[in-house]
């Protein structure tokens, strides 16, 4: 999934589809299935990389990171 071409809500909308059709069809390639294990990576993930100056594609690399960050 391109994240770094992001650039608009629409955007970022039809990405979030795609992530979510991602974790039905190749939910082996996810560290955190349940939403509890997902929120708490974005959570994570967010202390220790967010820049201070956040745009379309940080929000979209947000939510990706809650699929493989620990």
């Amino acid at each position: 999934m391109e994240i770094e071409s992001i650039r608009s809500k629409e955007e970022l909308i039809s990405f979030i589809d795609k992530l979510k059709n991602d974790l039905v069809t190749n939910n082996t390639e996810w560290e955190n299935l349940s939403l509890e294990d997902y929120l708490e990576a974005i959570k994570g993930w967010i202390e220790d990389t967010l820049p201070s100056n956040p745009n379309w594609s940080t929000i979209a690399e947000i939510l990706i990171a809650g699929k493989y960050y620990e």
